[in-house]
């Protein structure tokens, strides 16, 4: 959504997805999400594991949080000092 936002308001500078969250820290997050699931199908037959599934389903919301500030941040950034293009010639 950073990039279409940005896009429409005239940024030429806006970033594509995979500068706004790296593939690779999406993949990380998957992987602890996934992860999460897991352990807490498991926790369902073995009641000890579910601290662990709390844990994890902690880490991924810090995780996810730690992306969306960063989206954030990119996006008041380039809002301050994008460039914008001329929006005139398209009237």
């Amino acid at each position: 959504m950073t990039w279409f936002y940005l896009n429409a308001q005239g940024y030429s500078t806006a970033p594509m997805m995979h500068e706004v969250i790296h593939p690779k820290n999406a993949m990380r997050h998957l992987a602890i999400h996934s992860t999460t699931i897991f352990v807490a199908l498991v926790a369902a037959f073995d009641s000890r594991l579910w601290p662990l599934a709390g844990i994890l389903l902690g880490v991924s919301f810090a995780w996810i949080t730690v992306n969306i500030y960063r989206a954030c941040h990119l996006y008041l950034h380039v809002q301050k000092t994008g460039e914008r293009f001329d929006m005139g010639s398209f009237s």
